[in-house]
């Protein structure tokens, strides 16, 4: 038997990357995404939260919105930055939310 399209199955089978069913192009991330996220990817090719924060230089792997798209950012440069990772999967938790744990140093203790 076929299984449920996603919009009709329970919330908790749905997997946590699912957009309500829309395409990275119905969300705004086609072509012309691909031609800004090179770019700030070439202008800017390291970490800022790294670079800023942390002291530390990690080359940059994902372009983040400081305001998301989902509450009103938009694709300007001036609200694009480049991310590492682990840097824009913990943006990415906190926006929607989620708690982050605290780094560990060598230590045993929290940094």
């Amino acid at each position: 038997m076929p299984s449920k399209p996603p919009a009709l199955r329970p919330a908790a089978a749905r997997k946590p990357w699912h957009h309500s069913g829309k395409s990275r192009h119905e969300r705004g991330y086609g072509a012309a995404w691909d031609k800004l996220r090179k770019q700030v990817l070439t202008e800017e090719p390291t970490c800022r939260v790294c670079l800023v924060e942390r002291g530390v230089v990690t080359a940059a792997t994902q372009v983040d919105h400081i305001k998301p798209k989902a509450d009103g950012g938009t694709d300007d440069r001036s609200n694009l930055r480049p991310l590492c990772r682990p840097c824009h999967d913990r943006k990415s938790a906190a926006d929607r939310g989620h708690r982050t744990r605290a780094e560990i140093g060598v230590d045993g203790w929290p940094v």
